[in-house]
């Protein structure tokens, strides 16, 4: 049997944003009879990789369970800090998502290089916690070795499966946000195609901006975490996920006590240094 994995890794820079669904539909029952999820980072081109032995892959592709009752019915609008516990144990499965999926981009190079993931485990080496915080069973760990930053999503009530992990190369954006102000680096959606999902995002807040408030489209008012010049913030989508991936408004309060918003998690993505450029390596030259 053909590995759906090769097919989608070399399919990947061609698959428009409204083809996913109909791929997953498609390849899905080759995939160990497991449900499928997907991660959408919502940056210029969308890419694909294989699944992780453990049960995830960074930034492309999660594992998510369905189950009733809701899987986010522990969810909290205001997270606490996650112990150290919790936040190594979340970090240690994370680590375990982004060994695989660097294993996977190794195995399945593209003739595209994509600058989004990393090749190899060093490259992810040194990180330090920026925010760790604590919704229900959920613990969201966010870090950075100052070249790039992890996103980790993990509960351990719902075991492995649910790890979901994020890469963001730090070098392909402008600089820090001004003091009073945020920017958004990761965004996207994780669940089971027509099941549960949820948004997660996250990015650098100015140095005077000691809060941050998300309203979803739906009115749903999510109390972001803000540490060490970031911001981090998810929730269960009462809409569809593409709504709260560009409508979600972004409101700062500072310092000074102002409050005030900034704009929304779509119109706050910084531009790419890459994106005038034409990621498509050029043709190997040939001895004549």
């Amino acid at each position: 049997m053909t590995d759906p994995y090769k097919t989608l890794a070399l399919m990947a820079p061609q698959v428009a944003d409204r083809d996913l669904d109909q791929v997953w539909d498609r390849i899905g029952p080759q995939v160990s009879g497991r449900h499928v999820g997907w991660w959408d980072a919502r940056r210029p081109g969308r890419w694909l990789v294989g699944v992780a032995a453990a049960g995830g892959v960074a930034t492309a592709l999660v594992m998510w369970p369905t189950s009733t009752p809701s899987a986010f019915a522990s969810w909290t609008p205001t997270p606490a800090v996650a112990t150290a516990a919790q936040t190594a144990a979340a970090q240690g499965q994370c680590e375990v998502v982004l060994h695989g999926s660097v294993e996977q981009t190794q195995r399945y190079p593209t003739p595209v290089v994509n600058p989004w993931l990393p090749t190899s485990d060093a490259e992810l080496a040194g990180r330090r916690v920026l925010v760790a915080e604590q919704r229900g069973t959920f613990t969201y760990v966010l870090s950075s070795n100052g070249a790039w930053t992890v996103g980790c999503l993990y509960s351990a009530a719902l075991g492995d499966g649910s790890t979901t992990a994020s890469t963001t190369r730090l070098s392909l954006f402008p600089p820090a946000p001004g003091a009073g102000t945020v920017d958004v680096l990761d965004r996207g959606g994780v669940g089971v195609p027509g099941g549960e999902s949820a948004v997660l995002a996250s990015g650098r807040a100015g140095r005077d901006v000691v809060g941050v408030d998300v309203v979803t489209p739906a009115g749903r008012t999510v109390t972001a975490s803000v540490a060490s010049g970031y911001w981090s913030a998810w929730w269960p989508a009462d809409e569809k996920v593409d709504d709260s991936l560009n409508q979600a408004r972004m409101i700062v309060h500072r310092k000074d006590g102002s409050t005030d918003e900034v704009g929304t998690l779509g119109s706050l993505v910084p531009k790419p240094s890459y994106a005038d450029t034409d990621p498509t390596p050029a043709p190997a030259s040939t001895a004549g």
